[in-house]
């Protein structure tokens, strides 16, 4: 579980909405398959984030890591800094 104790959102007015949130990892098993569920517990629809966080999930979640498992090669943000 990560808890958010400082977000700074660039991309919503409220730029602090992930504060106080979590995102909860369960990873578990679906017949001979791993299943990883993500919940953002606190990411509620009366954020302005909301609509673009969920796609973001989804996108990273579903898309890029699925990538990185299967060809090594996944899609981070282009903005953030990562070390290889």
């Amino acid at each position: 579980m990560w808890k958010i104790t400082q977000s700074e959102l660039s991309f919503v007015a409220h730029k602090s909405e992930w504060d106080g949130t979590e995102v909860i990892f369960e990873i578990g098993k679906d017949g001979n398959k791993t299943e990883l569920n993500v919940t953002h517990a606190g990411l509620v629809p009366q954020f302005e984030c909301f609509e673009g966080c969920s796609s973001g999930w989804n996108f990273y979640l579903n898309d890029s890591l699925r990538n990185l498992i299967e060809t090594g090669k996944g899609e981070p943000d282009p903005k953030s800094k990562s070390v290889v």
